[in-house]
């Protein structure tokens, strides 16, 4: 779930969504805003906020959907909600990136009324016993799983990477520049949308993990940086081992915003939101020093490439500019080719396409291709 590149975000609609400007190249806005967030819609299951108990394996760590658990803003000085020893497994329940605003019952109507201001709702943070400053924190992803039966798509005015471009007008029907909601089903690993028309493997990740920043402040969650948070990887699926540097003792590890399936790329905004558990174990490696996140990935869903794959080309001096418009000649083929919506097929494209930088050599000009798999469609 992803806001970072709109073209109108300092309109009164989305107001307090980003904050102030950047002020560096890994500096996210220190904007304040709300530090634990007021959901009145988790569902979280006892009473108690963190349950410590044993696995098959050894000890065993849940942190619940409990509101003293959820937090939306980066900050090296929130009270972590437990500590736990290197090679624990830990359960996260973690509330979808709305804040769990967004249901089964949800419309596009109900869209328009998020509070961006609960953006994103993040389990959190967790002090790893031994993690100093200097460190790497390596977490191993044992699990991702959806609470629930269903995830769901949005689209909002501005947002995504075609209308970032207030210039783009290719797309120009009117009912496109409105929100959009859609709902997918899952069942026996797939996600289901338009009476089952667009079938989708699921293979569920956090879209945003990450540790607490060295700066003092309170940082959005919308930009990644060098913490980690909204990654939006797809990639960061079960068997992936994902490496953070520490930056702060103890690291402060929190997580959320998961997904049921995200194409490369996230060109409409959103993937298929989920609220999800991340099972996942915890190592310490001392004096790495590393800059950035960094990770290992298991081998990828290769189920999409049974029937081959549509592709789009955008040539263009300017890389943006390349992927809106392989994009864009994406959802114009799968509207002809499947009889889909306007905006139907730019959920399709989000949520299963894959948008790579192809070519960086040939100047002046750049390619940028964009994958969408046929398996992908029932019809």
């Amino acid at each position: 779930m992803c806001f970072a590149n709109s073209a109108i975000t300092n309109t009164a609609f989305f107001g307090g969504l980003m904050g102030a400007p950047n002020t560096g190249r890994d500096s996210p806005s220190s904007k304040a805003g709300p530090i634990r967030s007021g959901a009145a819609g988790s569902r979280s299951r006892g009473s108690e906020p963190v349950v410590f108990g044993m696995s098959g394996d050894g000890p065993a760590v849940h942190i619940r959907d409990h509101q003293s658990n959820i937090h939306n803003r980066w900050n090296n000085q929130l009270k972590p909600v437990a500590e736990v020893n290197e090679g624990d497994l830990v359960i996260f329940e973690c509330r979808d990136g709305s804040d769990a605003q967004m249901s089964d019952k949800s419309s596009s109507e109900d869209v328009t009324k998020l509070d961006f201001n609960r953006v994103h709702a993040l389990t959190g943070p967790l002090y790893v016993t031994g993690a100093e400053p200097g460190d790497a924190l390596e977490v191993e992803v044992v699990d991702v799983r959806p609470r629930y039966d269903y995830g769901w798509t949005a689209m909002l005015p501005g947002f995504g990477l075609i209308f970032s471009n207030s210039n783009a007008g290719v797309l120009d029907d009117a009912e496109f520049q409105g929100p959009y909601f859609r709902l997918w089903r899952f069942s026996n690993g797939f996600a289901y949308m338009d009476q089952n028309k667009v079938k989708v493997p699921i293979a569920p990740f956090m879209g945003i993990m990450g540790v607490a920043p060295a700066r003092k402040g309170v940082y959005r969650t919308i930009p990644p940086f060098e913490i980690g948070g909204n990654l939006d990887i797809r990639q960061l699926t079960r068997g992936s081992k994902v490496f953070f540097p520490v930056f702060n003792p103890g690291a402060l590890f929190s997580t959320g915003d998961a997904h049921a399936a995200q194409g490369d790329g996230e060109v409409c905004l959103t993937a298929i939101e989920i609220a999800g558990e991340l099972h996942c174990r915890f190592r310490v490696h001392k004096n790495w020093n590393i800059q950035k996140p960094r990770a290992t990935i298991p081998p990828q869903n290769s189920s999409l490439d049974s029937k081959g794959y549509y592709l789009t080309m955008g040539i263009s001096s300017n890389t943006n500019e390349a992927a809106r418009e392989a994009v864009k000649e994406m959802v114009d083929w799968l509207m002809r080719e499947h009889n889909l919506t306007l905006r139907d097929a730019y959920v399709v494209a989000s949520v299963v396409g894959d948008l790579k930088l192809s070519e960086v050599v040939d100047g002046p000009n750049w390619t940028v291709s964009f994958q969408v798999p046929k398996s992908a469609f029932t019809d």
